[in-house]
């Protein structure tokens, strides 16, 4: 072979090697950098999964003091309901007192020939019936809404606190 032969092959093998060596390289370099961006996508992805697991926790937690103070809350309402009631409950029976003197007293105005003085007692009257009626109705009320409340009680006896 000739010297230029030679030369001319041996060139050509260089610049063959040089850029399969480019080739190698970028291919070694893309292949590096691949994995450094799955490292990295595959990071962000476990603080993601950790930090929505942390966040159904205090979700959870959160419900779970919610359920526990709405429990709380009816054993609260129930006491102050139950004491409103005791109250209503009394007033209407000194209502009821206070219609029956009344009553009395206005057969007595009459028996003693006092019409005047038995109108004005007969007004008493009609107040106090329809103070009964109210007290009635809002005793009533009272009773409904611990019918509704009923579920709520029986978990909160069924579940101390």
């Amino acid at each position: 072979m000739s010297d230029v032969v030679l030369v001319s092959l041996i060139t050509s093998l260089i610049g063959s090697a040089s850029t399969v060596g480019a080739i190698l390289i970028t291919g070694w370099a893309r292949r590096n950098e691949a994995h450094e961006t799955w490292a990295r996508t595959d990071k962000v992805a476990a603080d993601a999964r950790a930090e929505a697991i942390a966040q159904r926790e205090s979700q959870a937690l959160i419900a779970d003091e919610a359920h526990r103070t709405s429990v709380r809350l009816d054993v609260v309402h129930d006491l102050v309901n139950n004491a409103l009631t005791v109250e209503k409950t009394r007033a209407l029976l000194q209502t009821r007192g206070q219609l029956s003197r009344a009553r009395v007293e206005m057969a007595l105005l009459i028996e003693l020939g006092r019409p005047d003085d038995a109108v004005r007692v007969k007004e008493d009257i009609t107040m106090l019936k329809s103070d009964i009626i109210d007290i009635q109705t809002e005793l009533a009320d009272r009773d409904r809404q611990l019918k509704l409340a009923g579920p709520a009680i029986a978990e909160t006896e069924a579940h101390p606190m």
